[in-house]
């Protein structure tokens, strides 16, 4: 919602550019060139859409190499190229594969099977053997990377809470 201070310069800042146009327009039309240059608006519009067309915006990718933190050991290292590998998988799966939830409840499954046997190796079951805590800092920790994301990429994300 815009607030009434926000209205006001918005409101300051573009009446000049209003009152240019509107004048310039009306001269336009009393000495009769608009008839010379209405065609300069879609001609613009035209060229516009061309050059999108054509020269199209780069598309960055949201999912690029994760940032490491300098408190991670090389365990940590290790157990990000797991996820990083996961990740790069994404390229190679289809759209009915992504969007079907129980393809991706078992990819959820597997990628935590491999972390838990990778950060507990000797274990039979590796997801038994996690304690109530290390959940609980996964859990915060994944809390926080989707809350940056969504910052970052999720236009009005900030107006939500």
């Amino acid at each position: 919602m815009l607030k009434p201070r926000s209205i006001v310069l918005l409101l300051l800042l573009l009446s000049p550019v209003l009152a240019y146009l509107g004048v310039g327009i009306y001269s336009l039309w009393t000495t009769g060139y608009i008839r010379w240059i209405w065609w300069w608006l879609p001609a613009g519009w035209s060229l516009a859409w061309l050059i999108n067309w054509l020269w199209p915006a780069k598309r960055e990718r949201v999912t690029a190499s994760m940032p490491h933190d300098r408190h991670w050991t090389p365990r940590d290292e290790a157990a990000a190229a797991i996820v990083e590998r996961y990740q790069k998988r994404v390229d190679e799966l289809t759209p009915e594969q992504i969007t079907n939830p129980h393809f991706c409840w078992d990819e959820m499954q597997a990628l935590s099977l491999e972390l838990a046997r990778h950060y507990h190796p000797g274990t039979a079951k590796p997801l038994d053997s996690l304690t109530v805590p290390e959940i609980l800092a996964a859990v915060r920790l994944a809390s926080a990377d989707i809350e940056r994301w969504a910052l970052e990429y999720a236009p009005g994300s900030r107006m939500l809470t």
